[in-house]
């Protein structure tokens, strides 16, 4: 097996850098509220309630998060292998154009528009000379 195989194995994917990153950040307030549960007067079914709600919370949350950005990408992803395989009918759904996402979906399909004209000139400039 190549060095370069081995390190792509080892990687980690750019979907669990998103979700430990997003469960890095809600960690210490997660952290503190549940310290705070602790060392309050609340009854000990409370506490346990509390922390348990918010752990959920802060886990639903982060996956939230993974989702919310995995669809565009896949749906990025599926736009550009429609291309590929010479499909320029495929459009790509997201955001409006008010954020980077959005501009990345209107780019990808203003070039499936370009490629499926180019198609089509040389469609037609085929037809019209053939014998």
């Amino acid at each position: 097996m190549s060095h370069h195989k081995k390190l792509r194995r080892n990687r980690v994917t750019f979907e669990h850098r998103l979700i430990l990153l997003t469960l890095l950040a809600g960690l210490p307030a997660t952290i503190v509220a549940c310290w705070l549960f602790w060392v309050s007067d609340i009854s000990l079914q409370t506490r346990i309630v509390l922390t348990v709600v918010l752990i959920v919370w802060w886990l639903g949350f982060a996956f939230a998060v993974r989702h919310r950005v995995r669809f565009p990408f896949a749906n990025v992803s599926q736009s550009f292998g429609g291309m590929r395989e010479g499909d320029f009918s495929t459009r790509a759904r997201g955001p409006s154009r008010d954020d980077a996402l959005g501009e990345l979906v209107s780019e990808v399909n203003t070039l499936a528009d370009t490629l499926r004209e180019q198609r089509l000139g040389a469609m037609e400039a085929t037809s019209c000379c053939a014998p």
